[in-house]
């Protein structure tokens, strides 16, 4: 009984300890979210904005001639970004995204698919497939980078210019709320043509030399806002991995807790037993 009340504690300062860590992480999670999470509104707010004014001009412009829009009739080469984060503990979140863009690639089975993996994770399970990855990018480790997210479009949009890729696209999580994301598959080239526009408009010079200049910020406009909502998702997902973690630690310590203290009070029954036994023989 004595070997048992040690290991219990032994079992009661690992989980202690490990709960620490666990609470440790929730902590940085949420600091992480809270700093990320003040990109969010004012990205989505650019990125609306300067989505609408792509809208107008193409439609005003009829300029779906520009490259962006260039469309085969056989998309035989297809390039996809995958969006995980280079740690792990963070519940389902790298394997959602992992299994989404393995369940992209399926549905393009034939194609030449090129990947360009954001992140650790994404890039260590997809390096041991057959897919080519020209590039990828690690080390973010859920700090958003607006660098990093520009040279992500410079490249994507490199591949579809230069003829690499016919068709783009992004594999990432959406974030709609701090309980509600999803992970999905959002196209970037090529760029969808609009309809016609109710309003008429004036260029100067013209909108096709507005679009050369536009289309580039809003791919790179696009990209920050996907980034930006897979790293608040990647720090939400750890966040509640983390403090379910630390409940079910706390949980257990107090099973524990009452083990300990139901055989520190079988031993001292026993030892007591023994004594008044020793006093009765005596």
């Amino acid at each position: 009984m004595v070997e048992s009340l040690k290991q219990i504690k032994i079992r009661i300062r690992g989980i202690e300890s490990t709960k620490k860590i666990t609470r440790a992480m929730e902590m940085v999670s949420i600091s992480k979210l809270k700093h990320i999470e003040s990109f969010l509104n004012s990205h989505r707010s650019y990125f609306q904005a300067l989505e609408s004014i792509v809208d107008h001009t193409l439609r005003a412009s009829e300029g779906t001639g520009h490259v962006f829009f260039r469309e085969t009739k056989s998309a035989e080469s297809v390039g996809v970004c995958v969006i995980t984060s280079d740690a792990g503990l963070c519940g389902t979140y790298n394997n959602a995204v992992i299994k989404c863009a393995e369940d992209f690639a399926a549905q393009h089975n034939g194609k030449n698919i090129s990947l360009v993996p954001v992140g650790k994770r994404g890039f260590t399970y997809f390096k041991k497939k057959t897919f080519r990855i020209p590039r990828s990018f690690t080390g973010l480790n859920g700090r958003y980078s607006v660098p990093v997210a520009d040279e992500v479009a410079a490249i994507l949009s490199r591949m579809f210019i230069d003829n690499q890729a016919d068709e783009v696209y992004v594999a990432h999580m959406h974030f709609e709320s701090l309980a509600r994301y999803r992970p999905v598959v959002t196209k970037l080239f090529p760029m969808e043509k609009t309809k016609e526009c109710p309003m008429d408009f004036s260029f100067e010079p013209h909108g096709e030399r507005i679009l050369d200049e536009l289309l580039p910020w809003y791919i790179r406009a696009k990209i920050r806002l996907i980034m930006v909502e897979s790293f608040i998702a990647e720090h939400g997902c750890r966040m509640v991995a983390m403090k379910t973690a630390s409940d079910n630690a706390k949980e257990l310590m107090d099973a524990l807790v009452v083990m300990r203290n139901k055989a520190r009070q079988a031993s001292i029954t026993k030892e007591v037993i023994e004594i008044i036994s020793s006093s009765g023989k005596i």
